[in-house]
């Protein structure tokens, strides 16, 4: 291990500390008895006054790192979703690191039996911390044929993504009113998955899969978005704004998603006269015919409008191929461009 590599992880071991609301000592306990489950009891005897060094981030001789770094990988493993997103706002290059390490040291890939592969999906850790449970509106761009051109007259959709982070279960409420069950997976990178199904009839379903990186804690994530099954021939991949939706100020609309709860069932579409369609903006129908709600586009919304007008290298959106973008360069973008911070849509009753 390269001096590089010991700072890394002598960096998570105080943080590990803070989030979990632990001092120093108690870290220390925890990784001693890690480590004396992995080696001799006579061994890790020897490097019990080191483990305290190591988490005060004290200097050591790389022989004494190097027999800890097994424990300490483990724990930074084991505490990966609540460290990562954390460590990722303060020290991206120590994050990378830290990631490149828990691969090597926790080698990804193994090949799983088909039946088990929704079930591995939901043993990974996703603490309230990292991503908060509620509602998030999603803006997504309904991408014409030909995306390239008059992004001012793009269609934009909104839904309705409800999200448990401790049971690791989500629902995505479509702009047509169709319910799609999930399940969410956080990698060791803080990337988060959501793969939706929606079923079309018989064996038949529909895919919705989302990607978004977890930076902490935030009311406004930038994501991507593939459909799978689509027919429209449309583009199948789009980028998104999540915003979230206060419970406070929304509380009619959590009361009827809390409704649905989070596990499939028939009869998945949600009533007519739901409250809930007043914050879905609906896709163009496929024959034309008028929708409930108005149909929104880019220069509906001003934030989408200004961006997309007023381009500037990095802070492009709705261009070719399409891109994330993470919270530090929405709200450079917000603040150079003087544009309000997306607010939650809500369509208003006739």
């Amino acid at each position: 291990m390269n001096e590089f590599e010991q700072y890394a992880l002598r960096v998570c071991m105080p943080q590990l500390a803070n989030l979990q609301n632990k001092s120093n000592q108690d870290i220390a306990d925890k990784l001693f008895a890690k480590l004396r489950d992995s080696c001799p009891p006579a061994q890790a005897q020897k490097l019990q006054s080191d483990i305290v060094k190591f988490v005060q981030r004290q200097t050591l001789a790389t022989e004494r790192v190097d027999a800890i770094a097994p424990a300490a990988l483990d724990m930074v493993f084991e505490n990966r979703a609540l460290l990562l997103p954390q460590l990722r706002v303060q020290s991206p290059a120590v994050t990378n690191l830290i990631t490149e390490m828990l691969h090597r040291h926790h080698p990804h890939g193994e090949e799983l039996p088909c039946a088990d592969i929704f079930a591995n999906w939901q043993t990974c850790e996703i603490l309230p911390s990292a991503l908060a449970s509620g509602i998030y509106q999603i803006y997504r761009r309904h991408k014409p044929i030909n995306p390239v051109g008059d992004e001012q007259g793009h269609h934009i959709v909104t839904e309705l993504v409800r999200i448990d982070s401790k049971a690791k279960k989500c629902v995505l409420i479509a702009a047509d009113g169709e319910i799609n069950y999930g399940t969410i997976h956080v990698n060791s990178r803080g990337l988060a998955f959501f793969l939706y199904q929606h079923r079309l009839g018989g064996n038949d379903f529909e895919f919705r899969f989302y990607c978004l990186e977890l930076e902490g804690e935030r009311d406004l994530y930038s994501s991507l978005c593939i459909r799978v099954g689509d027919v429209s021939g449309r583009p199948i991949m789009s980028e998104c704004l999540a915003v979230y939706v206060g419970r406070r100020k929304h509380a009619a609309l959590y009361e009827a998603v809390d409704e649905l709860g989070l596990d499939e069932k028939q009869g998945q579409r949600i009533p007519d006269n739901s409250i809930i369609f007043e914050y879905l903006a609906p896709s163009p129908t496929a024959d034309g015919r008028p929708t409930r709600w108005p149909i929104k586009y880019v220069k509906d919304f001003p934030f989408f409008s200004k961006i997309v007008r007023e381009k500037s290298g990095s802070l492009e959106v709705f261009q070719e191929p399409v891109k994330a973008m993470n919270n530090e360069d929405i709200f450079e973008m917000i603040g150079k461009l003087g544009v309000a911070v997306p607010e939650v849509f809500r369509h208003r009753r006739p």
